[in-house]
């Protein structure tokens, strides 16, 4: 390995080492309020050689969200092709629903990263991978609608916004899930249950075209 190689290696374990460091300090509640400098002492370097890295907070949590909407979309690649395509749609979406339940912190930060403010003050790098990840996903998503609606088993109404509301649907519900769980109706809520009448929900909403009884 040549002297370029090492110092690209180096460059990106110490990268990981802060975020490593960053993960283990932010919390759901306090996720915005932890400091640079709580970070660089995490990773117990100095905090200048953080800001070589990040120039800001957002650039943190921006990499962190990258990080993660690179694992939803493995778990996609993960759904068998030999599927029935309605079954490969609930597949994505319990996929997607189990990888916020197991992070709630990425939902919060993942919001918060969608901002305009936050997408213009990020690098142009940032923000490239960002559209890159989000049209991965979005892509993913119409297709197994637009495949749907060709076989005849949803109705036409648009694969672009029946996407939309289908993520929305799901971010809605967990929201709900995070914020509520425990207080008043929302003491029984079970999760799986809560998804899989979401699921239900979406296709109605999308036109599902019930197969004839035979």
């Amino acid at each position: 390995m040549g002297i370029i190689e090492r110092k690209a290696l180096a460059f990106a374990q110490r990268e990981e080492t802060i975020l490593n460091a960053a993960r283990q300090l932010f919390t759901p509640s306090n996720w915005q309020t932890v400091t640079i400098d709580q970070i660089a002492e995490k990773a117990e370097i100095g905090k200048g050689t953080v800001y070589k890295h990040f120039k800001s907070k957002d650039e943190v949590y921006s990499q962190m969200v990258l990080a993660f909407l690179e694992t939803l979309s493995a778990r996609a690649e993960t759904i068998p092709d030999d599927l029935d395509v309605l079954e490969k749609i609930k597949g994505f979406a319990r996929g997607y629903w189990q990888a916020y339940l197991e992070n709630p912190l990425m939902l919060e930060m993942m919001l918060y990263c969608d901002h305009q403010f936050v997408q213009e003050n990020l690098s142009e790098e940032f923000t490239g991978q960002f559209v890159c990840m989000d049209n991965s996903l979005q892509n993913f998503v119409t297709g197994l609608i637009e495949e749907a609606v060709r076989q005849g088993k949803l109705e036409d109404r648009g694969a672009s916004s029946m996407m939309i509301q289908g993520w929305g649907t799901l971010v809605g519900g967990l929201q709900l899930t995070f914020h509520f769980k425990g207080n008043g109706v929302f003491q029984t809520l079970d999760p799986e249950e809560m998804l899989e009448s979401l699921i239900d929900f979406i296709l109605r909403g999308w036109g599902v075209i019930e197969s004839p009884e035979v």
